[in-house]
């Protein structure tokens, strides 16, 4: 009831992990959105204790979002990471166990997360690949109800810059991988050899192969995700320093990508910290992924993270594809000043608690 609630005032948290943190910091930080408020409003981002403790040097990186339950990876490799399901709300949280992979490190590998609606379970989703240049690549399920793992049937696809979605779309895990490449040209692979593959969570199986827009070949696909109801993909073009996000309006017909915004040299200057704004040609890195849509007035609120000779930094901007405008002022305080970023509707929902999982009081 306090999911269904949420959902239907258009109500969701922002989730925000410091990747520059303060030594011995453990902290993420959460704000409360109102995707039916004016964005005119005050934000603060509070600061919260991340209860499924590591070693600090090691990384954060979400997997994704189901039914307010987040899914984060803290890592260094695969046989050193730790996969922890998270509710931020009750401070409840579950340490997946390994996976039974063999002994060597995979080349290639990254998780998707999602719920299984048929027997009401959430499960992670595991690709990998023990070679470079091959296009056949092993698939693990975990389940959280059996606290398990189990392989499936390889998939026909390389997974070089494989980039995985994390929220589900018509209960499916979505990746963009390799379905076709030269064996001595992987690193200067033809961009349409790229491809969208959909991994149904409850048949626990490839069910789908989307094609790409034709329009972004020769450009760098960053990102792959859901943007409300639809497919979207994150793309650079180094080439006219531009990003470009495209959305895919009827699912699984190709005709339907839409290019949604493309961002020139010029808006990329959100940066705060100097007062001389950089260059495209100073950025070394650059990125732009949407975090949600109203409803309401459609407005979309992006991630925008920047690397410049000057600066590092992260901030989160909304954007309106009617008009086209940005808007970078949206009043957050307290807001950390790189950081990756993932939104979750709050909820009371458990993990189904057992001696392996831990309830903390807030």
């Amino acid at each position: 009831m306090h999911l269904n609630h949420a959902i239907a005032t258009n109500k969701f948290n922002v989730l925000l992990y410091p990747i520059l943190r303060r030594n011995g910091e453990s902290s993420y930080y959460r704000m409360d959105f109102d995707a039916s408020s004016s964005s005119s409003l005050t934000y603060k981002a509070i600061e919260f204790d991340f209860p499924c403790r590591s070693d600090k040097r090691i990384s954060h990186a979400f997997i994704g979002s189901c039914n307010g339950i987040v899914c984060i990876e803290l890592y260094r490799s695969i046989r050193e990471d730790t996969i922890c399901m998270w509710n931020p709300c009750t401070q409840e949280y579950k340490k997946v166990p390994k996976p039974p992979i063999h002994d060597e490190n995979p080349i290639y590998f990254s998780y998707g997360f999602g719920y299984d609606q048929k027997i009401d379970d959430y499960k992670l989703l595991l690709l990998l690949s023990y070679t470079e240049y091959g296009l056949d690549s092993e698939v693990w399920v975990y389940t959280l109800g059996s606290n398990s793992w189990k392989q499936k049937a390889s998939v026909p696809y390389n997974l070089y810059g494989l980039s995985v979605s994390k929220k589900l779309l018509n209960g499916a895990i979505h990746c963009v991988v390799i379905n076709n490449v030269a064996v001595t040209d992987i690193k200067r692979k033809r961009q349409d050899a790229d491809v969208i593959i959909s991994f149904d969570v409850a048949e626990e199986q490839l069910t789908r192969e989307i094609q790409i827009p034709s329009s972004i070949v020769g450009k760098v696909i960053r990102d792959v995700g859901v943007l409300g109801e639809d497919l979207y993909l994150s793309v650079c073009d180094d080439l006219m320093g531009k990003l470009e996000l495209w959305v895919m309006r009827e699912y699984g017909v190709v005709d339907s990508w839409t290019k949604l915004l493309s961002n020139s040299e010029k808006q990329t200057n959100w940066l705060s910290s100097t007062n001389r704004l950089p260059t495209f040609f100073e950025t070394k890195w650059l990125r732009v992924s949407p975090l949600h849509t109203s409803c309401k007035n459609s407005e979309i609120l992006l991630q925008v993270m920047i690397s410049t000779d000057v600066a590092q930094e992260s901030t989160i901007v909304s954007y309106d594809p009617l008009s086209g405008g940005f808007h970078k002022n949206l009043n957050i305080q307290d807001i950390p000043s790189v950081f990756i970023a993932e939104t979750y509707v709050g909820s009371l929902i458990s993990l189904k608690s057992d001696k392996d999982m831990q309830m903390l009081n807030n």
